[in-house]
């Protein structure tokens, strides 16, 4: 299964794009890696993953070769050796690999249209991805002996947790950012300046939080849950671009916060502060983007109501009058009216009870050549019973019915 938006670029726009990726991977990895703690190429936030991931949904597996690039020159830029670069590469370009398939397999949708959009991200892409290149990651400085053996599980965890990191703040702005470019019909430029306004405000409630000027207790730890409305603001006016880019905005400033010992996080054990800082941005950015996912199923909804009652409005306005269908000796084999009862007791009644032959000489020609030659046919009538005359167009047309018989059916419209 492949994704509706999924795109592929022509060759010279794949090296361009296979570049950026290679330059952005790069550039945001040595950022994360200033955060390294259980060893200098394992840090608690990787934002190349989620890059790397929207890149890939959005444009192929080939973009894979951007990540390998961006992997391999952000590790042998470090102090390890080669045999350890070359695996550490291959497992983070496995997990863009393996999460991208995940996704598309479960019909993700890269604008997060649907509710299951976002549960789909969250566990295929950060959860089960994350483990690929922490797995992989880990067991290679194992193996290479750049690590002791009793570092592995405290390597596995921030490795796992600094990936799935990566990709709840970096992967839904990277693919929104990608996907506005994709759509020619919007300006991907306004989409991004106008969904700054909620990036700003989350900061600004981040500042309040991880800025140092409040210490978080006692009443003040209400503050904690000041982006929250904000978030699910930005998801009502600006939909899931907004989340992302308040998500980043409010993410940035944790972070920083966070890693300098400011903020409600700061605990003796830096690793349970950086697990309580993912939980605490992955619930904002998860009920943002379920709100955002939400509305636009709710829009779609909408939509789809509106068109069917358009078209339940044109079907009842071109519905016949009455429909009445003929067996081969022209005797009424069933009946159709809005109104049952101008039809009472006309089942069995031959055709010259309810169309008066002097009255209707053109319409009984017309259903005789349409019995010989099976051509439909067009012609007014006098649809008489019970005392009551419609006069309507007649058409006149031949059916075979779920036996296998050939039936003359009669529409009459006013």
């Amino acid at each position: 299964m492949t994704l509706t938006h999924h795109h592929k670029p022509g060759f010279k726009k794949s090296l361009v794009l296979i570049a950026v990726l290679a330059g952005l991977y790069f550039v945001t990895g040595k950022i994360g890696l200033t955060l390294s703690m259980a060893h200098a190429n394992v840090t608690l936030i990787w934002p190349p993953t989620g890059i790397s991931l929207a890149f890939m949904l959005m444009y192929g597996y080939r973009m894979g070769i951007g990540a390998a690039i961006g992997a391999f020159l952000v590790n042998i830029t470090t102090d390890i050796g080669l045999a350890a670069v070359f695996g550490i590469t291959f497992g983070n370009t496995m997990m863009a690999v393996s999460a991208c398939y995940l996704l598309r397999q479960n019909q993700f949708q890269p604008n997060f249209s649907r509710l299951q959009d976002v549960s789909t991200l969250l566990f295929l892409g950060a959860f089960c991805g994350a483990l690929v290149s922490a797995g992989i990651g880990a067991s290679t400085l194992v193996l290479t002996h750049t690590i002791p053996t009793p570092l592995f599980s405290s390597v596995l965890l921030d490795w796992w947790l600094g990936d799935a990191i990566g990709v709840m703040i970096a992967g839904p702005f990277t693919l929104l950012v990608l996907y506005n470019i994709s759509q020619p019909q919007e300006n991907p430029l306004k989409e991004f300046l106008v969904s700054l306004n909620s990036g700003l405000l989350a900061l600004a409630c981040g500042l309040l939080i991880f800025g140092g000027w409040t210490q978080m207790t006692g009443p003040f730890s209400v503050l904690l849950v000041a982006p929250l409305p904000v978030i699910i603001w930005s998801a009502y006016r600006f939909g899931a671009m907004g989340v992302a880019t308040g998500v980043l905005g409010l993410s940035s400033i944790a972070l920083i916060g966070t890693s300098q010992g400011v903020g409600p996080f700061d605990m003796e054990n830096t690793h349970f502060s950086f697990i309580l800082f993912f939980a605490y941005i992955t619930v904002h950015s998860v009920i943002g983007l379920l709100v955002a996912a939400a509305l636009h199923e709710r829009k779609d909804l909408s939509g789809k109501v509106a068109h069917l009652e358009e078209r339940l409005a044109y079907l009842s306005h071109s519905m016949p009058d009455i429909i009445i269908l003929l067996d081969e000796n022209d005797y009424c084999l069933n009946a159709y009216s809005d109104n049952a009862h101008v039809l009472d007791g006309i089942k069995q009644e031959p055709l010259t009870q309810f169309l008066d032959p002097e009255r209707n000489r053109e319409a009984l020609r017309a259903i005789r050549y349409a019995k010989t030659s099976g051509a439909v046919q067009n012609v007014e009538a006098t649809f008489t019973w019970r005392g009551q005359d419609l006069k309507s167009n007649l058409r006149v047309s031949r059916i075979h019915d779920v036996g296998g018989q050939t039936r003359t059916v009669l529409l009459f419209r006013q």
